[in-house]
Parts: structure tokens; sequence; C-alpha cells
């Protein structure tokens, strides 16, 4: 988790190894999008993502993943219910 409370070590944020925290969006993403029950559409995905950024999830590359899925199509800018993170 991005703020630490997950992390046996107590790591957070920048602490945390940067594959670790794109291996934790990563498979967050593909569990919401390829769920056997009821997957989420991209926009619903990038949604539920950006709710958790800043909690369980590195803020600014929940944006990286929002910017890549606009690009690709899979995503418009104004689908996702929440607003992106800018950093400073």
């Amino acid at each position: 988790r991005w703020d630490g409370l997950g992390y046996p070590q107590g790591l957070r944020q920048k602490q945390i190894p940067l594959g670790a925290r794109v291996l934790a969006l990563a498979n967050a993403y593909a569990g919401m999008t390829h769920s056997a029950q009821t997957p989420l559409t991209p926009p619903q995905a990038i949604s539920r993502l950006q709710q958790a950024a800043g909690s369980r999830f590195d803020p600014e590359l929940v944006a990286a993943l929002h910017r890549l899925l606009r690009r690709s199509g899979e995503v418009s800018a104004s689908q996702a219910g929440v607003p992106e993170f800018v950093p400073h």
C-alpha cells in the first residue's frame, strides 16, 4: 500500500520499490477488468484506481496508467469519475 499500512516493513510511498508499485497497480487493474464474475470496463476500473490513489496505489502511477489508457482509446478523458492526479 502506498500509505504503508499493508507493507510488512512499514515502507511507504517512494520507499516502496518502483517495480512493486507498478506490479500492485497492474495486478489490481487486471483483476478488475478480467474478473471471472463481473469484469469492470476500463473506465470503471480506472475510476476505482483513482479513488484508491494515495492510499493503496502510487497516485503518479495511477495518473500514468490513465494517460496510457486515454492514448490507447480505452478510456476517454471524461470517462473516469475522479479528477486525475497531477504532480506538483
